[in-house]
């Protein structure tokens, strides 16, 4: 499996992200994260490759094979693009979120003479931490569903693994149909009976599906580095011998070092204990010899070997009289045919006196627990523990043999590993065994069938008695094999083990690794999820599912949720409208109707639906519901504001030309500044937005330009939603018109005028700067039925420009401007001729109405307004933006070829 890594820059630094890859081109996983990457022609490249240490020119990237033990080093070079493109690298792998599972599986099988291996299933969901955040979806998007619970993975037959996962797609209802989930590339419902899938609404039973079983997979147990489980070793895997200087004392053994790591509990061992012994006797008596013998557990009729630390050479001498004491005294018999030992001269020796370990009986010394300094051993005869053994005697020596039993090789027990968390309790076991080189042996062509037998062990936590189980695998193929087991325990939290009980074969005709693949507890789990929606898939093993480059599960959904039709809210339906979208958040905190304004709502889903606009975006972090409304006003050109106590979506939009409010010299109790950004060298000329392709769920961009615009200073706009490229184009030439066209703002004060004007609302502005409009007030009307005009009393003298069309506008009772009237000078400076339908309400009981007077081109300021704030308890502060048409133009445009 190939590592890449990623790096900030060639200075020495640590990897920035790091992937595992295998089974490609390095061209065609860089093609992958990154639609945009080119291999450029030249050996000169943004990029830096270096394989296994050594530099690699971007002509030899496409020859470059992602395989095992390949290292790949990625570094931007200096001054280039390549930040860019290792930046979209990073991106685009992140939104993908996935961890693949890595044992390689064949297409097809292979020649007989080398086994196919398992047809084994793989996939990932997004993993989920705990105390993450449900995702919340709106519209049609592609997903990874998170784990609700741990995946189970176990053999349904020798060659065939199977797959349960229980998936959370999120919040709320979706449309889900079959063929929309796929595992890789492919659809579900192209495997066949390879896939049995369930999909489960809010609260909806769950317990049907064989995935809803809440399992925990033990981390200790399962794939490792440089096999698919942990191997079951036997002794012939072990360091042979403890050398050093032993102290021997009864049944425990140690050395200042300790003895060799890779020995354990159930080591079986060989012995040779130099002791002090005497021999009298011999000539024409047997001799007798004299001595502490208690450890080799003398009996008569045992043989026995005496010889010379190291030297095991001489035949074995039978026992024909032992009698313990102090000293114990025994006599032997050797040679053929039998007759007594009395060829010893009498004194005093140091030798070495064992039971064999390859005689019948079999004695030999196995370890029954270990620690940092030291072992316990118990003494077997014939497999039998000595229940009474007496131990060694007190021995210091540099002499001693201590090493692994190498007469009859065997299984030795794994390491003790906890079957479920701590705390916890379970009644269900599940354990896996793997041949990952298949079971058998190899008699010329064919392949013989053997048996092997595993131990399978259990013990409450903390406590010493096992409970042990014996399972029994066999195969005659050199193909992968695996086989689950269930063992039924009383509830506890156990503490368990695993061996293979005869020792693995070393002969290149075998075929006898076994691994310990997996290990499994069963504890309590839910019915069912309210408020989600849920996946259960069960995944069989087969020659399509195991053919897949990317094992990993995605979704393709669309979010039910009530929509407004004809004034009136739907049961839950498709829908990817921003509109839905936003009302549903607000609602689902609390919001009610008549906290929305439906009316405004209503209208702008109109528009959006008949304009194609779509919100198709998955929420995962923690924002507030403020930014994930206006997140789905957005696309719609509108944002999220509170108007009068109600959520009121304001889109940005053209007003018609009418202002709703005025605002002048008669109604500002302050000097009205007027301030416009002159265009600059460092100037955005030039949006690029980035989004989401809704067909290929990756990112992509959309240049938008004004004529003029080289995007040489671009400013980078991103949607993280799945939008089509004109929908995003759309949005990106708006936001490229603002920023050309809106230079003007306006700021100025009034005392409560301006609470009748709301956020973006269109209003007309008024200055006394010579050239502009003018404004006054009226002292009087009288209004002609006849000719349809109404004669005004103005406060100001108005200036007529010669040729130009005039035209007047005043401010009714309610605040709001009327449109702009044509206008002819009166008989006197102070009167204004206008052609209305009505004249302007003048009252004792109100202040006086005013006008804006000008040309058709400078009446009035057109405005939108941005900001009021309150100050104090008797005025405002206002601001606004000039209202330029042009910011529009492109609304309804389709993007460049």
């Amino acid at each position: 499996m190939a590592l890449i890594r990623l790096y900030p820059s060639d200075m020495p630094s640590a990897p920035v992200k790091e992937w595992e890859v295998v089974g490609k081109t390095l061209n065609a996983w860089l093609r992958e994260c990154s639609p945009s990457y080119r291999c450029y022609d030249a050996d000169h490249h943004p990029l830096i490759v270096a394989v296994n240490d050594r530099l690699v020119p971007p002509s030899e990237w496409e020859s470059v094979w992602l395989g095992a033990d390949t290292t790949v080093e990625l570094r931007p070079h200096p001054g280039d693009p390549g930040t860019l493109i290792a930046a979209a690298i990073a991106a685009v792998v992140a939104i993908a979120a996935t961890v693949f599972l890595k044992p390689s599986l064949p297409t097809q099988r292979n020649s007989s003479s080398k086994g196919s291996k398992l047809l084994e299933v793989s996939a990932e969901g997004n993993q989920v931490r705990l105390g993450d955040l449900i995702p919340d979806i709106a519209g049609r998007v592609k997903m990874n569903p998170d784990y609700i619970s741990a995946t189970r993975r176990y053999f349904v037959e020798p060659k065939k693994q199977a797959l349960d996962l229980l998936l959370c797609v999120g919040l709320g209802e979706f449309d889900i149909q079959p063929s929309d989930i796929k595992i890789g590339e492919t659809p579900v419902t192209s495997l066949g009976t390879a896939v049995d899938l369930s999909a489960f609404g809010p609260g909806e039973d769950v317990t049907g599906h064989v995935a809803h079983q809440n399992w925990y997979n033990a981390p200790e147990v399962g794939p490792s580095a440089g096999g698919s489980g942990l191997r079951l070793k036997s002794s012939r895997d072990l360091q042979k011998s403890w050398t050093g200087t032993h102290t021997f004392d009864g049944t425990s053994i140690t050395t200042p070092d300790g003895p060799p790591d890779s020995w354990a509990e159930g080591t079986q061992l060989t012995i040779e204990l130099p002791i002090d012994f005497d021999v009298t006797g011999g000539g024409s008596d047997p001799n007798v010899f004299h001595g502490s013998f208690a450890h080799f557990e003398p009996e008569v009729g045992a043989i026995i070997y005496i010889h010379q630390p190291g030297d095991e050479s001489g035949n074995g001498l039978r026992i024909t009289s032992y009698t313990p004491g102090s000293p114990d005294q025994m006599t032997l018999e050797g040679g053929d045919p039998a007759e007594p030992v009395s060829d010893w001269t009498p004194g005093s020796y140091n030798r070495v006196i064992r039971r064999p370990n390859y005689a019948d009986p079999r004695a030999l010394h196995v370890i029954e627990s270990i620690t940092q300094d030291g072992v316990t051993v118990r003494y077997e005869i014939d497999g039998t523990p000595v229940s009474n053994w007496a131990g060694f005697p007190l021995v210091t020596t540099s002499n001693a043999l201590v090493e692994v039993d190498d007469q009859e090789y065997a299984g030795i027990w794994s390491s003790i590993f906890l079957a479920c968390p701590e705390g916890e309790t379970t009644d269900t076991l599940e354990f896996d065994v793997f041949a990952p080189q298949g079971l058998g042996h190899a008699d010329g062509g064919d392949v013989d069938r053997v048996q092997r037998t595993i131990e399978f062990r259990y013990r409450e936590q903390g406590t010493t008695t096992w409970t042990t189980v014996s399972r029994t695998v066999e195969g005659a193929t050199r193909d992968q094999l695996g086989w689950t087991f269930r063992e039924s325990i009383p509830a506890m939290t156990p503490e368990v083990q695993m061996r293979r009980v005869s020792a693995e074969s070393n002969s290149t005709q075998d075929m006898d690794r076994l691994e310990w693949y997996g290990l499994r507890s069963r504890h309590p789990h839910a019915t069912s999820y309210p408020g989600v929606t849920v996946i259960a898939l069960t995944i069989t093993g087969s020659d399509t599912i195991a053919s897949q480059t990317e094992n990993q599960i995605s979704v393709r959904l669309t979010r039910k949720l009530p929509v407004r039709e004809n004034g009136a809210w739907t049961a839950p339906q498709p829908t990817r409208l921003p509109a839905a979208y936003a009302m549903h958040v607000a609602k689902a905190v609390g919001y009610t109707d008549d906290k929305l304004n439906l009316g405004e709502f209503d209208r702008l889903a109109g528009i959006w639906d008949s304009r194609g606009d779509e919100y198709n975006a998955v929420h995962r972090d923690d924002s507030t519901v403020k930014e994930i409304i206006n997140a789905a006003l957005r696309v719609g050109f509108a944002e999220l504001t509170i108007d009068r106590g109600q959520i009121r979506p304001v889109r940005d939009e053209p007003r018609g030309g009418l202002p709703q409010h005025g605002y002048s010299a008669q109604n500002m109790s302050g000097p009205l500044r007027r301030t416009t950004a002159m265009p600059k060298p460092d100037d955005n000329d030039g949006i690029d937005v980035t989004f989401i392709n809704p067909d290929t769920w990756t990112e992509e961009t959309v240049e938008c330009r004004l004529p003029g615009d080289q995007g040489i200073r671009a400013k980078k706009v991103q949607f993280d939603a799945a939008m089509s490229r004109t929908q995003a184009y759309r949005l990106g030439m708006r936001e490229r018109a603002r920023l050309a066209y809106r230079r003007t703002q306006f700021k100025f004060p009034t005392e409560l005028d301006a609470l009748n004007s709301s956020y973006m609302s269109h209003a007309g502005i008024a200055s006394d700067v010579p050239g502009y409009g003018q404004s006054a007030w009226v002292k009087a009307a009288a209004y002609d039925d006849q000719a349809g005009t109404v004669t005004l009393e103005v406060s100001e003298e108005f200036d007529w420009v010669d040729g130009a069309s005039h035209v007047i506008a005043w401010r009714k009772p309610d605040g709001k401007l009327t449109p702009p009237y044509p206008a002819q000078p009166g008989s006197d400076p102070f009167l204004v001729v206008a052609t209305a339908p009505s004249a302007p309400t003048i009252s004792d009981d109100m202040q006086p109405p005013f006008v804006h007077f000008g040309t058709t081109e400078t009446w009035s300021w057109q405005a939108l307004i941005t900001d009021i704030k309150p100050r104090g308890n008797e005025g405002v502060s206002v601001s606004a933006v000039i209202d330029d048409p042009r910011v529009y133009y492109y609304d309804d445009a389709t993007p460049p070829a």
